[in-house]
């Protein structure tokens, strides 16, 4: 069940990565599926069960939420900025910044990004 959980979030990611070179509501649409696979991912992957696994997931979910925000056919940013935001934010419970500092540097990162954005709005 773990095998599947991990197609499901590298699903999201190839969906938020075709979602950034496809213009419209296909790629609006892209988004959407992403979001729905990266979902599907945290039905196994449990911050109890595996936490490193559910941070990722949670970090790919942030992603893109934000890139849901940006997208021009979202009248209103502010719902998505707020789930990214949730998301690395619950990633950044489980990122030890002494025993994974990268994970946590770039988490730390993708938060404040957010945050400015939406400062912005």
């Amino acid at each position: 069940m773990t095998g599947w959980a991990t197609t499901q979030n590298n699903l999201g990611n190839a969906l938020q990565n075709q979602a950034a070179r496809t213009e419209g509501a296909a790629g609006t649409d892209l988004l959407a599926e992403a979001v729905t696979a990266c979902r599907g991912a945290l039905t196994v992957r449990t911050r109890q069960d595996h936490p490193v696994d559910w941070a990722i997931t949670q970090g790919n979910l942030a992603i893109c939420e934000l890139a849901r925000a940006d997208r021009n056919a979202t009248a209103d940013p502010l719902p998505h900025l707020r789930a990214a935001l949730e998301h690395v934010e619950a990633a950044l419970t489980v990122y030890d910044p002494e025993h994974m500092s990268y994970d946590h540097t770039k988490a730390t990162t993708l938060r404040d990004q957010i945050k400015a954005r939406l400062a912005e709005v």
